[in-house]
């Protein structure tokens, strides 16, 4: 079974379409196919299938389309290819194979082309991947474009690439004509113009490269008033002056490490109803070609985020490589955010790996510019405070447009600066027709001027004074005038200059016609820290029911008062929230108590299902509703990080609490700088407590930060001062904790003789408390020391007791592990059957769970069993999976042991000069992240693949450095096969250095 998106939406069987049914129906097998085992909510589906106007009854006619959808691939099926539409309260996810789904067959096929041996191999696995597309995606759909996102952008980057393989097996001439014709069709994507140009010169016609230079540079100059980026002008004067590193010469590099290129959307939405600003937007227009950073100002509730957004918008074509936003929170009444954090959110969305976020700001720094080096973006920075907060955010090269916005003139930040003002009359007056009807402001033109003029013509206080008059559509505009005007609130209204005092104004009027429960609702917001709050979340801030607090959430949103940004979720201008903040002050401090509360049980409830093996303190036990499965309890815990990560340090006494439980996701997820964050404030919060245990704990989550990100001197520090606190505490468990974690820092390191001295007495101080699961754990820690020591034999009886411990103890996460290192240990040992068995078992656990990195390991290791039972095939397919897998979720050293399985089959099938490009990036990827038990194996791989393909020298030499590296760390099984490589060389074991 197939189901396809990248084109009209069709799904096939036996090589039969299957009839759909209607439009809808088939929508709705794309939206969940694009979102491929992921939940997608009922509401999101509503949204995404009928836009801003759905039908009354429009979740009935989703059930009654799953019920529809589900029956026909049942018909056709579906179970035998394993396709489910599987209910996922609040809504539905679609599980499958990836490969069965087009759109994430096509992702794989462009992470696995630059994966790569040669350009022609990367050419021809783009083609295969680009083949895939038959036109639009969901072609022929409503609302497409609310569904697709960046596929297309997608679809011209794995073109450009390649363009890119092609032009390096030396197809210039062929590709003449088709460069053309691309650059002709997206005349703003500079690599297709490099490409032509490139295409051109090699194809012996410099003067046409030329040609198509000038052509573009006068487009640009006339339509758009900017210049061609700097990587052209240089291809230019190269060509001027036949630069030799122009000339074709055939590749024989290895495959490129570098960082898949991303192009970002973070872009709002621009808001409904913007008027006027015409002299801005061409301020605007005039200061981008003047400077690299625009610095918007103006007071609180201007508009300077909804300019900024729409004319951000607009200006799109001009930065093809994506446009970032982040908000710095710089006027929340919480603290702003360090640049750090900021960068944090901004890396990944250029294709770093959480995990590989720099922990110091300037190496942070340097990251992002080094990748907006050579692309041309849009980066908003919205509601900076300070230059010092901006500075670290700021390109060192041209390229990228940075358009600030403050109340404040940020004096030091060189900018071009637009001072925005407020709305003249009749803007001010427009805006109000477009919200209350343009009848209305006519008929009674007078009021509405007055109440322009007692909003300062602010869009924000016009936007909450015509929310109260759309309310009531018989309700007078000079009547409203008149309760503005009351209460002396006129003389306030007009002090010059104080335009925050008529926002003020407005929200006093709106908050005042709230029911009482909505307006201690609306108080109650402004003490939430974070960015946001789901329903849920608000219903245990305010004591009540979800569907109460829904209904006094709509009434807030109606009157403007709060933004329902996504369906369920509800955030608020900085004036709005800390009005509220101030409105709330003193008054019902246990409410804060209460949302820190719930949030505590649900990220216990998340850590019981999802890792309880991971030793939590004591007091972190349960007080949440338990999650339906794994993938709900990662799904909230992803969606709610921003809001746990801003909620831990103003959390007093539940901060440690907090930052505890949520160790094993950041374990899980690798968000470097908000863990550390979160441990260290949990740390502090823990001291001023004089709460050694829970110190303890939090030197355990540093230490285990810093281990996940390769940075082991700290982790050692750390987990050292682990150890010394928790017997201070008499906290045995921590204590043993600690010591298991320096065990297995020191076997990352490769001092195998210390971590099993440390794994040693884990284990024996978890024998003497009786903590079955630090058993089971340290039992397995001994095993996979064993196994790199060459010890099968040990190896297997540590890993069958604990198993045995956590089949008894019910740890799945604990079970999936352990299965999989008895699945290599009979590998290693010849014992092929068990080897599978064990391996298969440990996949559908790892699935079950929602573990993918675990997923992509037990994946590799079903390909080195295929590979050693002859079945290549097979072993290429899953090998690929979890390359394409640990990419996914940024696990380099899960990568490099995909990689080195890749040569290996390669070698196994006589292509040794593939073999030996693939062995030699997983041995420079495991140098690079530290990873030395693959280094060891990627090694020996190596000398291998060399020796197969004739290079008896090179062998010999890769052989004995692989040779010394793993007797100098321990790792007897790769020592072994190294010499035995160095005695075929020799004939004898004369080869073997003498140790």
């Amino acid at each position: 079974m197939e189901i396809r998106v990248l084109g009209p939406v069709q799904a096939w069987a036996d090589g039969d379409e299957i009839d759909l049914g209607p439009r809808k129906r088939r929508h709705l097998l794309a939206l969940l196919a694009l979102e491929l085992g992921r939940l997608v909510p009922l509401d999101r589906l509503v949204d995404l299938l009928w836009g801003t106007d759905p039908p009354a009854g429009a979740r009935r006619v989703i059930f009654a389309h799953v019920s529809r959808l589900r029956h026909t691939l049942a018909a056709a099926g579906a179970e035998r290819y394993g396709v489910e539409i599987a209910t996922v309260d609040p809504g539905y996810a679609l599980h499958a194979d990836p490969d069965r789904v087009d759109v994430h067959r096509f992702h794989r096929l462009v992470r696995l082309a630059a994966a790569a041996d040669a350009p022609k191999r990367r050419a021809d696995t783009l083609r295969t991947a680009l083949e895939l597309w038959r036109g639009e995606p969901l072609a022929g759909i409503e609302h497409r474009d609310l569904a697709v996102g960046g596929l297309e952008d997608a679809r011209l980057a794995a073109v450009e690439d390649r363009v890119d393989a092609d032009l390096g097996s030396g197809r210039h001439q062929d590709l003449v004509e088709e460069l053309a014709s691309l650059h002709d069709a997206h005349p703003y994507r500079e690599r297709l113009l490099r490409q032509l140009m490139l295409a051109h010169y090699r194809s012996g016609a410099p003067q046409a490269a030329v040609d198509s230079y000038e052509r573009q540079r006068a487009r640009l100059a006339d339509q758009l008033g900017l210049d061609l980026g700097a990587d052209v002008v240089r291809l230019r004067e190269q060509i001027d002056h036949r630069s030799p590193d122009l000339d074709y010469a055939p590749d024989e590099s290895t495959t490129s490490t570098d960082r898949p290129k991303v192009v970002p959307a973070q872009l709002p939405a621009t808001v409904g109803g913007f008027v006027g600003r015409g002299d801005q937007l061409s301020l605007l227009d005039k200061a981008v070609h003047e400077s690299a950073v625009v610095l918007v100002t103006g007071s609180a509730g201007v508009g300077k985020t909804a300019l900024t957004v729409r004319w951000t918008h607009q200006v799109r074509p001009r930065f093809p490589d994506g446009q970032l936003f982040v908000d710095l929170r710089g006027y929340s009444g919480v603290p702003p955010m360090t640049p750090l954090a900021a960068l944090a959110y901004l890396l990944p969305a250029l294709g770093v790996d959480a995990d590989e976020v720099p922990f110091e700001l300037d190496e942070a720094s340097a990251l992002f510019r080094e990748l907006l080096a050579e692309r041309r973006t849009a980066l908003v920075l919205d509601n900076a405070v300070s230059a010092e907060q901006v500075r670290p955010l700021l390109p060192d090269r041209p390229g990228t447009l940075v358009v600030v916005t403050s109340r404040d003139r940020l004096e030091g930040l060189e900018a071009e600066r637009v001072r925005l003002d407020v709305l003249d009359e009749a803007d001010s007056l427009e805006l109000l027709a477009r919200v209350i009807g343009r009848e209305r402001v006519t008929t009674e033109r007078a009021a509405a001027v007055r109440l322009a003029e007692l909003c300062a013509q602010l869009p924000l206080a016009l936007r909450i004074a015509a929310a109260n008059l759309t309310d009531d559509p018989t309700r007078d505009l000079a009547g409203y005038v008149r309760e503005l005007e009351a209460g002396n609130r006129l003389a306030a209204l007009e002090v010059e200059g104080d335009e925050e005092t008529a926002v003020r104004g407005a929200i006093d009027l709106s908050y005042g016609r709230l029911e009482a429960e909505a307006r201690r609702m609306f108080r109650l917001f402004g003490v939430v820290p974070g960015p946001d709050l789901a329903t849920d979340a608000a219903a245990a801030l305010a004591g009540s029911t979800t569907e109460h607090v829904g209904a006094l959430l709509a009434q807030l949103a109606n009157a403007h008062l709060v933004d329902e940004h996504v369906p369920g979720r509800f955030s608020g201008h900085d004036l709005l929230r800390l009005y509220a903040r101030e409105r709330s002050a003193g008054e019902e401090p246990a409410a804060f108590q209460r949302l820190t509360d719930w949030y505590l049980g649900r990220v216990n409830a998340a850590a019981d299902l999802l890792y309880p093996q991971l030793l939590r303190l004591p007091e972190n036990t349960g007080g949440g509703a338990a999650f339906p499965d794994p993938i709900h309890a990662l799904g909230w815990l992803d969606q709610e990080r921003r809001n746990l990560v801003a909620l831990v340090p103003e959390a007093s006494d539940r901060a440690y609490l907090l930052s505890d439980a949520l160790r094993g996701f950041f374990l899980h997820r690798r968000h470097a700088v908000d863990w550390i964050a979160t441990a260290e404030a949990g740390r502090a919060a823990a001291a001023e407590a004089g709460n050694v245990r829970a110190q303890a704990a939090a030197e355990l989550s540093i230490a285990q930060a810093h281990r996940a990100v390769n940075r082991y001197d700290e982790a050692l520090e750390h987990d050292h001062r682990a150890e010394l606190l928790a017997a201070e505490a008499g906290w045995r468990e921590g204590e043993s904790a600690a010591v298991g974690n320096l065990g297995n820092t020191y076997k990352l390191l490769g001092r195998l003789t210390e971590a099993a001295d440390h794994f040693t007495r884990a284990l024996a101080l978890d024998q003497a408390i009786g903590r079955t699961d630090g058993l089971a754990n340290n039992l397995g820690n001994l095993g996979s020391l064993y196994r790199d020591l060459g010890r099968l034999d040990l190896a297997l009886d540590h890993q069958t007791r604990a198993l045995a411990l956590q089949r008894e103890r019910g740890t799945r996460a604990g079970q999936a592990n352990t299965l999989s290192n008895l699945g290599h240990i009979h590998l290693d040992s010849g014992h092929l059957d068990e080897a599978l068995a064990h391996l298969s078992a440990s996949l559908l656990l790892r699935r079950e769970i929602g573990d993918q990195p675990g997923e992509a390991g037990s994946l590799d290791g079903l390909a080195s069993v295929h590979c050693a039972a002859g079945r290549y095939g097979e072993a290429r397919t899953h090998a690929d999976a979890a390359l394409e897998l640990a990419r996914d979720v940024g696990r380099r050293d899960f990568e490099a042991a995909a990689l080195n399985t890749q040569g290996t089959i390669e070698a196994a099938q006589g292509a040794f000069a593939q073999a030996v490009e693939l062995h030699s990036l997983a041995l420079a990827l495991a140098r690079t992240v530290g990873y030395r038990q693959i280094e060891a194996d990627a090694g020996v791989a190596l000398a291998r693949a060399l020796l197969g393909a004739g290079d008896a020298a090179a062998a010999r030499t890769v052989a004995a450095e692989a040779l010394a590296f793993a007797r100098a760390n321990g790792f007897g099984a790769a020592e072994r096969r190294a010499g035995s490589i160095l005695a075929d060389l020799d004939g004898d074991n004369g080869g073997i250095p003498p140790g």
